[in-house]
């Protein structure tokens, strides 16, 4: 699939679909709009060392307990490294980080969700996000493999792993109607793609608070009604979608390779007079008549 870069926003939603035309929707939503009232998110605007931990307990309270949501960075067998990452999103069940100086540090096969945490959706934020998007999804190996940038519905699926990369803003340096937001913000990210050479694939999705969601790749907009939360909405389902499949094909993390890094302390022992490995080994002897 090409890139979708050139071309301008393909549509823009004002009401999600059909399919959250119930009761479900209406829970969703109303956590989605209650939380963009609160007086926590308010402060979190005009507080920068709250922003990050506000969206955590906010993802928190929408994500099943059996998802970890720290920061920290992420790393693979061959110690190459993310950026520092405002949030990350994995399976504590079958996962664990290693905690270092406050801050997690988790195997790439165990990431399913990256989020940036933006106090203003900027030139420079944008560019800040694409770079450590391009450096995690190109440099990590995954199960010595490289990273899936993009699946088309209904592809089938194979050993390779996929990031799910978004930004959250709390405001933009785009002024101007919801709708007009859309469309000129939509319209810088392409310019900035093509000007710095990305692929247009390195961030998944964008929600700016009280101004929309935008799915870059796909070239369409949801504007938020209101302040009603129905963006914020489509943008929490969009990652509960993609951690429930993706997670679901998930092999074991190979924890045995990243363990034999710590193994320069090891030592050969005489096998020759372990009884129990000689009884492994040939197990014929037990009880072997003379």
């Amino acid at each position: 699939m090409q890139k979708n870069v050139r071309g301008g926003l393909k549509g823009i939603r004002a009401k999600p679909t059909e399919a959250f035309g119930n009761e479900f929707e209406a829970l969703i939503v109303n956590l989605s709009a209650n939380f963009l009232k609160s007086a926590q998110f308010k402060h979190a605007v005009t507080k920068g060392t709250e922003r990050e931990l506000v969206v955590k307990e906010f993802l928190s309270k929408f994500l099943p307990s059996v998802y970890a949501i720290t920061d920290g960075e992420v790393i693979d067998i061959y110690d190459n490294r993310s950026n520092q990452l405002d949030i990350i999103i994995y399976d504590q069940s079958k996962n664990f980080p290693v905690t270092s100086g406050g801050s997690s540090i988790i195997p790439a096969e165990a990431l399913l969700v990256s989020i940036e945490v933006k106090s203003i959706l900027n030139q420079k934020a944008i560019i800040s996000s694409l770079e450590s998007a391009k450096k995690l999804k190109k440099n990590l190996y995954p199960y010595n493999r490289k990273v899936v940038m993009y699946r088309n519905t209904g592809e089938p699926a194979d050993e390779k792993a996929r990031y799910f990369y978004c930004i959250f803003a709390y405001t933009t340096d785009i002024s101007g109607e919801r709708s007009g937001w859309c469309k000129k913000e939509y319209a810088r990210l392409m310019n900035l793609i093509n000007e710095h050479n990305f692929s247009g694939f390195e961030i998944d999705r964008i929600y700016v608070a009280n101004k929309g969601m935008i799915y870059p790749s796909e070239g369409f907009g949801i504007i938020e009604r209101n302040d009603s939360g129905n963006a914020l909405m489509t943008f929490l389902m969009h990652i509960y979608n993609f951690i429930q499949s993706e997670n679901a094909r998930r092999v074991a993390v190979p924890y045995n390779y990243y363990a034999g890094k710590l193994e320069k302390g090891t030592v050969s022992l005489p096998k020759k007079i372990n009884k129990a490995y000689n009884l492994i080994k040939h197990p014929m002897r037990k009880g072997r008549k003379r």
